[in-house]
Formats: C-alpha cells, sequence, structure tokens
C-alpha cells in the first residue's frame, strides 16, 4: 500500500544495440533503455512493477548540549531513512528534445550520451520523445534519507553582583543550517534550483536575557510570621526572575547546500 508503481530502465541503449520501445518500433543509440518485463519486445502497461517505497523504515531526532563555563552550545538533529522520493522535476528536465520545456537539467545536458561518452545514464540530447517523458519510471525515484541540523544555539552568560540585576545572558540560534542526504537538488541549466525538499534556513537572536532580584516568601519564615510568641524574622529572601524581552528574526532564507 502506498508504493511507487512504474517502469525500470536498465541505464541507455549502447551502440550496435536497441531498446524496446512505446510501440513495435525499437529505439536506437543513446534512447533510455526500458524493461520489457513480460517479454513482448515493447513497453506497455503490463511491464509496470513496485519501483519505490516511500514509506520510511524510521525516523529519528536527538539532541545534545555542551557547557564550557559560561558558554553554552545546544545542537538538535532530525531525519528519515528507508523512504524514497519522487522528484518529479528530473521527468521534464531530461526532455532535451522538446524546446517548450523552460529549463534543462545540468548533468542532462553536459553529460548527454554520444558515441564517445558513452558512460552516462543521460540519454542522448534531442532524443527523448514526448510521451516518454509521461511514463512513471525508477529514474525519477530516489533515496529520500536525510539528517539535518535542524537547530543550534549559543548562548552567554555574564554574573553581576549588584541588587539589581542577577545575571545578565547572550544568545543567538540558527535553525535548518545543513542536510545530509543523496536527494538531489535538481539545478538547471539556467541555475534554477527546486526548493520542494528544502526549510527554509534561520538566524535569530535574542535581547539580553536578564536575572533580576524579587521578594520571595519562604514557607519556614510565613511560619515563623505566624507564631505571636517568636521574634519577628525577615519574612522575605532574595530570589530571582528571568526576564527575555522579545526576539528578533535575523534572517530567512533557502540556501542551495542546505
Amino acid at each position: 500500500i502506498g508504493l511507487f508503481y512504474g517502469y525500470k530502465t536498465d541505464g541507455i541503449v549502447q551502440q550496435d544495440e536497441t531498446g524496446p520501445g512505446l510501440t513495435s518500433d525499437r529505439l536506437g543509440a543513446g534512447h533510455i533503455k526500458y524493461v520489457d518485463l513480460n517479454g513482448n519486445g515493447y513497453i506497455e502497461k503490463e511491464d509496470r512493477t513496485i519501483i519505490g517505497d516511500p514509506n520510511p523504515d524510521f525516523i529519528y531526532g536527538f539532541n545534545t548540549s555542551f557547557t564550557y563555563k559560561r558558554l553554552t552550545l545546544s545542537v538538535a538533529f532530525n531525519g528519515s531513512y528507508g523512504n524514497d522520493i519522487c522528484n518529479a522535476n528530473l521527468s521534464q528536465e531530461w526532455d532535451t528534445g522538446n524546446p517548450s520545456i523552460r529549463n534543462v537539467r545540468r548533468d542532462a545536458f553536459y553529460k548527454a550520451w554520444t558515441p564517445t561518452n558513452t558512460d552516462t545514464n543521460m540519454p542522448a540530447l534531442g532524443v527523448t520523445k514526448q510521451e516518454e517523458t509521461a511514463l512513471f519510471t525508477d529514474r525519477i525515484v530516489e533515496d529520500g534519507s536525510y539528517l539535518r541540523l535542524s537547530n543550534l544555539a549559543l548562548s552567554y552568560y555574564i554574573p553581576f553582583k549588584n541588587k539589581f540585576i542577577k545575571s545578565l545572558g547572550l544568545g543567538a540560534s540558527a535553525g535548518n543550517l545543513f542536510v545530509f542526504t543523496k536527494y538531489s537538488l535538481s539545478v538547471s541549466v539556467t541555475g534554477q534550483l527546486s526548493l520542494k525538499f528544502l526549510s527554509k534556513r534561520t538566524l535569530t537572536t535574542t535581547s539580553p536575557e536578564i536575572s533580576i532580584p524579587v521578594p520571595h516568601i519562604s514557607p519556614s519564615a510565613i511560619e515563623a510570621c505566624k507564631s505571636p510568641i517568636q521574634s519577628i524574622p525577615p519574612c522575605t529572601r532574595t530570589g530571582s526572575h528571568t526576564v527575555t524581552p522579545f526576539v528578533i528574526t535575523l534572517l530567512s532564507i533557502f540556501p542551495p547546500w542546505s
């Protein structure tokens, strides 16, 4: 349930061989080599099979922090393992023979098959037929496993010795700094980038975190104050309260290496 169901491929048709086409006509050198599972000589619906699984084996997340003197570094990671992703951008960006396509994938253009460049998985320029781009094949199914550095925070606390301020904390954090994955970013010849897989990177900072003394009545002092036969002790002691007035978002972007 919920699996990718389509056509398998086996690289590129090489010289002195042919591959099965969408009709009885055979495809020549430089074309995508489709796998004819039922052996009738051409590609049809009966040749479809399971070509991927979008369901992850597991998802995970973990975080930790490191403190050295007054400096604290906190990091958080999350990720997914074992899932496939359908990158629909690739089906159109491999179609180098269709002039109506706005972008062509960089690899499809510069690594295209030629008689002198046969060690490639990109078809020859101009040979892909328009009906082939409508086929759901394993060429557009990619490994979607990833590990993301979802948050990194750095804070520094400065102690104060006066009755107005107990300590001052300064901090900054960044979200979605890096993603480690085999999933392609689908950069076109014109340099445009597919952002569907990315989460925006953010950089935030906080105003100074101020710890100020405030009156606080201790339970023992309250009981002592209720007794009429004891001298009245001080019924308050100094506590502290931390105030962070506001958070400012400095930057929110989609970097090409996220």
